[in-house]
């Protein structure tokens, strides 16, 4: 037998617990954002919020919906010296996973044995 608290529990997950409902940034208004900040391919703002740039890149293709706090952040970034404070602040508190040291260790070595672009 469940309990009361398991019931009333699974009601509201099954309900929604949101107490508000957000306007969206369409896919279109985002990219665009993110070309005028100078960053139209979406990774240094990946990185910047912390989230995969295949993430962002769906959000620029309207396959995901895009989290308000996104939005949000893309007009603080507007702000004079916000690109630059978010970039030194990214950098002292990111670090990099074993799995993206590897794959840039990787990289390096592709470029050195065969150009700049990391191609044989």
């Amino acid at each position: 037998m469940r309990s009361h608290a398991f019931v009333s529990l699974n009601r509201l997950i099954s309900t929604g617990m949101k107490r508000h409902v957000y306007a969206r940034i369409s896919a279109a208004d985002f990219s665009r954002m993110l070309a005028d900040l100078g960053w139209p391919d979406g990774s240094k703002f990946a990185w910047i919020y912390g989230v995969p740039p295949a993430r962002v890149t769906s959000w620029m293709h309207g396959e995901e919906d895009i989290p308000p706090a996104a939005f949000l952040v893309l007009q603080l970034l507007q702000l004079p010296g916000a690109q630059q404070l978010a970039i030194d602040h990214t950098t002292r508190v990111a670090q990099p996973t074993d799995r993206e040291r590897e794959r840039r260790q990787a990289f390096e070595e592709r470029k050195r044995e065969g150009g700049a672009d990391g191609q044989r």
